[in-house]
């Protein structure tokens, strides 16, 4: 039992006790006197002052007028006495039915045989009929998808067709299933010995606590699973080589035939070829005494492999997709027998370098590039000779060095690709760029930095020095200065959707920025310009992409819907199966692109024999209200009772 307080301002009326005492201190005393009439009452009256009774009086007087006030200023607290007591519910089954994608698993060999989810929606409706139409309890469902939620909650008699109806057509996710959450859900529920919560799940989890029994339908006689895990597509010696991952979990123990089918492969002709398929034997061997019931085996393919169907002449430089397949499984989970492969469409960035006076910079910093992003792009430099004419549309990157070529004061700059000005030789009013006298120093002169941005990340400016440079003297507000030398801008940046240009007003031969960090710059350049869309091709469902765009917008697409995006970068979550399409509409007069990811179950669901622990534990206990016992009536009572003892000590002191 606890005495709690409901208004504790109410005790501020205890002050009035400290105003009872400051009165008696202050009133004023005056002295009492009796006149008798016979020497008897003057014996008496002697013998009277000789007790002090009156002084009692006044003192027990003095304490109850203060009881009057405390008990006062407590009711005004408004007490009240809590005291637990023990509820005591119905009887409930509370069931929690793992949702994961492992959950999707047959009896290998009945392609339309039950899932372990079906079966454990069974469950359910045994137990709707026995708890609640047979047994007058109640019945709580919780679907343990990635965000877990009550199917049915605290059902009676009453929402037995209600309940039928929310069961018709459930189905788990292809995704994770997040036992944790549910029972995180579950918590309030399990009070008492009266609530019984049972898990099914094809996990083999450890103690869940003594308030939950925990049912795997998972069959290692029955079911066995074999998936395409993964594939990791490389350019090895200008081939692309297929390194696939195939794991099988189970009791298996087999020989299949892996096919994998490239289609769109440009061989140099002018269409492009769906090459013939390529068909590799592969080995599954699982038993009991397998760690986990697993087997993981890796199996490179190339197409110039003629034990397999290739060919010695099937070198392409690039493919549309690749379908790789293990025929002929009927295993338990038939979603992952298979994977399409994109990624074989590089993203190819064409560089032209015309110069007044050329140097080998260029060369030999695109080329460290053209290898260092090989995975990815293909870059493709073309330097030309002094006097040449630059060709004005059809290129991405545009370097125009020491000289403004004749076609580009005729014709005015590239629109179609971004432009690196270097060491120009004249203005360019069209971009508000006005240039003055040549900054010579005797020694380098060193850089410092300006605004941050993404074309000078990874550069330190105060270890490269220029020793000429090009004053600027003019520039419109679109460009950001990045570099300075002294209070000059160096280097500028325009990013607009029509123009995109770098401005270096200096000779690379008149400073030291020809280390790596101008190879530096060069990537920086590629990667804000031209970044890719995405940076990997097969993803997760559940897992969230961070998508960038080279153009003014991207078409998002799969199956279900389509929509623009146009602001990046930006995340997506992949929540569907399948192939998703992004494609580029470019602001330079480029025509679209388009790029392909496959999204699959997770690979951790292929694995379909699996033990994980859980976070959470539920212990039975005891669950209690709390009464409210109002104790005003008592202290009322108390403060009537001390008010008729204050008038009688009045009184008898009157008397």
């Amino acid at each position: 039992m606890t005495l709690q307080w409901l208004l504790p301002i109410g005790f501020l009326g205890l002050l009035g006790i400290g105003i009872l005492l400051l009165i008696y201190i202050i009133k004023p005393s005056y002295q009492k006197r009796v006149i008798s009439s016979s020497y008897a009452w003057q014996r008496v009256l002697k013998r009277r002052k000789e007790l002090p009774i009156d002084r009692f009086r006044n003192i027990l007087l003095f304490l109850v007028q203060a009881l009057i006030l405390a008990a006062c200023a407590l009711i005004f607290a408004q007490p009240n006495l809590m005291s637990p007591e023990m509820i005591d519910t119905a009887y409930e089954k509370l069931i929690v039915i793992d949702a994961s994608a492992s959950m999707r698993a047959r009896y290998a060999g009945d392609p339309q045989g039950q899932t372990r989810f079906d079966r454990a929606l069974d469950e359910v409706r045994i137990a709707m009929d026995d708890v609640v139409m047979r047994g007058d309890g109640l019945l709580s469902v919780i679907v343990a998808d990635e965000e877990p939620y009550y199917l049915i909650d605290r059902m009676d008699k009453s929402g037995y067709a209600d309940a039928i109806a929310s069961l018709e057509g459930l189905s788990c996710s292809y995704g994770h299933g997040s036992v944790d959450k549910a029972l995180e859900l579950a918590r309030d529920r399990v009070y008492n010995a009266s609530t019984d919560v049972i898990v099914y799940s094809g996990t083999e989890y450890g103690d869940m606590g003594a308030a939950i029994e925990c049912v795997n339908l998972a069959d290692p006689l029955r079911e066995w699973n074999v998936c395409v895990a993964g594939c990791d597509v490389v350019d090895e010696d200008n081939e692309f080589v297929f390194r696939i991952e195939l794991c099988a979990y189970g009791t298996v123990s087999m020989n299949k035939m892996m096919t994998v089918r490239i289609k769109g492969a440009d061989l140099g002709a002018e269409e492009l070829s769906d090459l013939p398929a390529l068909t590799i034997p592969v080995h599954f061997e699982v038993n009991a005494e397998s760690a986990g019931y697993e087997q993981r085996q890796t199996i490179e393919v190339k197409a110039t492999d003629e034990s397999i169907g290739g060919r010695a002449d099937f070198y392409y430089s690039s493919f549309q997709e690749a379908v790789i397949r293990v025929e002929g499984l009927e295993d338990s989970i038939a979603d992952d027998d298979a994977m399409t492969v994109y990624g074989g469409i590089k993203d190819v960035i064409n560089v032209q370098y015309c110069s007044g006076e050329t140097n080998v910079f260029y060369y030999l910093g695109f080329t460290i590039l053209r290898d260092a992003m090989r995975a990815m792009r293909d870059i493709s430099f073309k330097q030309l000779d002094v006097e040449a004419t630059p060709e004005l549309s059809g290129y991405d990157l545009y370097i125009f060095e020491h000289r403004i070529p004749d076609a580009v004061i005729a014709f005015g700059l590239p629109t179609d690709g971004v432009i690196l000005l270097v060491d120009p030789n004249r203005d360019l009013d069209e971009l508000g760029l006005k240039f003055g006298d040549k900054v010579t120093f005797n020694e380098m002169n060193p850089m410092r930095g300006g605004e941050a941005h993404p074309l000078t990340q990874y550069i330190d400016p105060a270890r490269n020095g220029i020793s000429e440079y090009t004053r600027i003297m003019e520039y419109d507000s679109s460009f950001t200065p990045l570099l300075y030398c002294g209070d000059d801008p160096v280097l500028l940046c325009k990013n607009t959707p029509s123009s995109k240009i770098v401005v270096m007003p200096f000779s690379l031969n008149m400073s030291d920025f020809i280390s790596w960090d101008f190879e530096t710059l060069l990537y920086n350049i590629i990667e804000y310009f031209f970044p890719l869309t995405v940076t990997k091709y097969n993803y997760e469902l559940g897992d969230t992409l961070t998508l960038n765009c080279k153009g003014e917008s991207l078409v998002i697409a799969n199956d279900f819907t389509s929509y623009v995006m146009r602001t990046f970068p930006t995340e997506l979550v992949l929540d569907r199966l399948g192939a998703y399409s992004f494609t580029v509409h470019s602001g330079l007069q480029k025509e679209d692109e388009v790029r392909k990811i496959m999204v699959r179950i997770p690979h951790s669901e292929s694995a379909i024999f699996s033990v994980a622990d859980v976070k959470i534990t539920l212990d039975r206990g005891e669950i209690y209200a709390e009464t409210v016992k109002d104790l005003f009536p008592y202290f009322a009572i108390a403060v009537i009772v001390m008010l008729f003892v204050e008038w009688w000590l009045q009184f008898r002191n009157e008397a």
